[in-house]
């Protein structure tokens, strides 16, 4: 320990001598900055939480074939709620954001 003490000086700052504000200062700007940081990735964590459903599926003929233009319904008997979604040209469709249900 002998070795730090000659070259790094082991005392705290004194009050009124020259650095000590700036110090303090740097040391509440890097508190604030690790704050923003944690309250930015937990509010990134809560996004992840949706309470929704999304439902894609592809309408084919007997033949495996695409049906383009065909019209999908999906009811939800609990509200008596209808969504209504048309299949592309490859015979995907997509319903987003449903909602849970019986």
């Amino acid at each position: 320990m002998g070795f730090l003490r000659n070259r790094v000086s082991m005392s705290p700052p004194q009050p009124g001598k020259a650095g000590t504000s700036r110090q303090a200062f740097g040391m509440i700007f890097r508190c604030v900055v690790a704050l923003a940081v944690v309250l930015l990735l937990h509010t990134t964590l809560a996004l992840g939480q949706i309470n929704s459903a999304t439902l894609t599926g592809t309408v084919k003929d007997t033949s495996g074939a695409a049906v383009q233009g065909a019209t999908m319904k999906v009811l939800q008997p609990a509200t008596g709620a209808v969504r209504n979604s048309e299949t592309n040209e490859t015979g995907l469709y997509t319903v987003p954001f449903l909602q849970p249900g019986d």
